[in-house]
């Protein structure tokens, strides 16, 4: 009977809370209760978990936020994001923003990659979306360049990636010419070798079309309606055969006294004129060899004996992108009568043999630092190298850009540092197909944390930027490249690369003498300029040379360097 009389007690007392509401235990209440409804203990004031009885039937995200990728530790955004409210008596749904206040988000670990579930509560209700955290991606948009133009979807990027290449637009009345990196469409994007370190736009260019008439140029002849291709007259338009006769080129003139220049860019319509000369004339054989890889392309015309040659249109040459062979830049620079580009060919000249021209090209080759041998060519041992606190041996010399320096812009992701040892040399072994005395040598450096000053022939004193000035030899076949001064002073700042400074192109030389065969680099840290720390020699981090030529080069690059450390 007496406990029935606590029991009772307690409960007017209110000591006991209802078990509709979902209240915790507190050193100071025996259990909460909120009668008012404002979702605090009446007794302690402490915030309650009320479980309220709802009309919602359930809550969705309908339209996720712009952003579901992000960076690591980037921060959450909802921007774009919208909830929906879905309530059991048939009232209609309310659409929230998920950047609304009376949302409750949990946000998920933005400090390790992977896909993850962002959390939201809405008057007791919850639901989720997915995203993604991993390496910082930036957007890739396509610009076609006119009004009224059909969309291509944008794409994003991981730092360091590239963009894919969509399908080759249309548009009615010109031709597509392939996608540049500037509006002004200059400098074209390689979809294979250009790495993706910003936000991005890719610009398409458009050639006219314009109306060709190739004239058979004879009574009774069939003439040819055509258009123009890539800004170009196409070169390949052959009229039908006239019986007792053959066909010996296209002319600007009726009288064919001015032979068609295939390369010339067209503004306007064309009208050209078949030149025609009796079959028992004699013919010669023209082969146009494109002058590189192992099997070069090679295209033939025929020409009367004692006309001049049609010069063709002029060939192009992709980047090459292999890794541990990479060329860029190529341009055609003409026909020549030898494979080596000494002798040009003189297209007014009358032809009187059959024979074969070659393309001469100029291109830049770039070879990586890490790729390179880290053996002692005299010792047979790994290259001991020293770094701030510390050395390193061999391939454990080459490193890479951590999370959050990418933008430094290691051209093949990795490069190679340790170098601030007196007189440890790096190694370039270049092979060349001819003789050459007028390539251009650039070299590709940052620092440390140190900035320095680097000269062929000076070892002490200073800049007018008080940067210390310190001998480094850099040597071709054991001849000294006078260089100008380098000086890398700007070390500080370089927040949106994480405090690294970017690696930076230097002009060694545009007159390098190349032999035939190989060709061997050295760069020596040639002086005891401690940089601090362990560092006993002044020295830059290197990521490549470029060397700009119009020789074939190669090497035997030792890609399996690149995981280094």
């Amino acid at each position: 009977m007496k406990k029935k009389k606590v029991l009772a007690s307690a409960i007017a007392l209110g000591l006991f809370a209802s078990p509709l509401l979902s209240c915790v235990a507190s050193v100071r209440c025996i259990s909460h209760i909120d009668n008012n409804n404002d979702g605090k203990c009446d007794h302690c004031g402490q915030k309650m978990d009320i479980q309220k009885e709802t009309d919602i039937e359930r809550i969705e995200v309908s339209v996720l936020p712009s952003k579901t990728y992000y960076a690591l530790d980037e921060a959450l955004d909802l921007t774009g994001g919208i909830l929906t409210v879905v309530y059991k008596d048939g009232k209609p749904e309310k659409q929230i923003p998920l950047t609304d206040k009376s949302l409750t988000i949990s946000k998920p670990n933005m400090s390790s990659k992977g896909k993850k579930l962002v959390g939201i509560s809405y008057e007791g209700k919850k639901t989720s979306f997915p995203i993604e955290v991993g390496d910082k991606k930036f957007v890739v948009r396509f610009d076609l360049g006119y009004a009224g133009a059909e969309k291509i979807e944008s794409q994003n990027v991981v730092i360091k990636g590239h963009a894919t290449k969509p399908a080759d637009p249309t548009r009615e009345g010109y031709d597509f010419g392939g996608w540049y990196k500037d509006p002004s469409c200059t400098n074209a994007f390689d979809f294979m070798s250009d790495e993706i370190m910003s936000d991005t736009t890719i610009y398409a260019k458009w050639y006219k079309q314009y109306e060709v008439v190739f004239k058979a140029n004879y009574s009774g002849g069939e003439d040819i309606v055509s258009k123009t291709r890539l800004g170009k007259v196409p070169s390949d338009v052959v009229p039908k055969e006239r019986e007792n006769y053959l066909f010996a080129g296209w002319y600007e003139d009726e009288g064919c006294t001015k032979l068609f220049d295939f390369n010339k860019e067209i503004t306007e319509s064309v009208v050209l004129f078949a030149k025609w000369v009796s079959e028992n004339v004699k013919f010669h054989t023209i082969t146009f060899n494109e002058n590189y890889g192992e099997q070069p392309k090679t295209t033939t015309a025929r020409v009367a004996d004692g006309e001049s040659l049609s010069r063709p249109t002029n060939p192009t040459r992709a980047n090459v992108t292999e890794k541990g062979h990479q060329a860029q830049n190529f341009q055609f620079q003409g026909w020549y009568k030898d494979k080596e580009g000494k002798e040009p060919y003189d297209f007014s000249s009358a032809v009187s043999s059959d024979m074969t021209l070659y393309a001469s090209w100029t291109g830049q080759y770039i070879f990586e630092a890490e790729h390179v041998s880290f053996i002692d060519e005299f010792t047979g041992l790994p290259i001991q190298g020293m770094g701030a606190s510390g050395g390193s041996e061999g391939a454990n010399m080459v490193d890479s850009p951590a999370p959050g320096t990418e933008g430094i812009n290691a051209s093949n992701g990795y490069y190679v540092t340790y170098l601030f040892a007196p007189f440890l040399t790096l190694t370039f072994n270049i092979d060349s197909d001819r003789i050459v005395n007028d390539a251009k040598l650039t070299f590709r450096i940052t620092c440390e944390k140190v900035g320095f000053a680097l000269s062929p022939t000076e070892q002490d004193g200073e800049t007018a930027n008080h940067t210390p000035i310190s001998n480094y030899m850099i040597t071709c076949n054991g001849s000294a490249i006078d260089y100008p001064l380098i000086e890398i002073a700007d070390v500080k700042g370089h927040e949106a690369t994480g405090g690294r400074r970017p690696f930076s192109d230097h002009v060694l030389t545009t007159s390098l003498n190349l032999k035939k065969g190989q060709n061997k680099f050295k760069f020596i840290s040639s002086n005891d300029h401690g940089m601090g720390g362990t560092m006993a020699a002044t020295a830059p981090v290197i990521d490549c040379i470029k060397i700009d030529t119009k020789a074939e080069l190669s090497w035997n690059p030792i890609t399996a360097n690149e995981f280094g450390q």
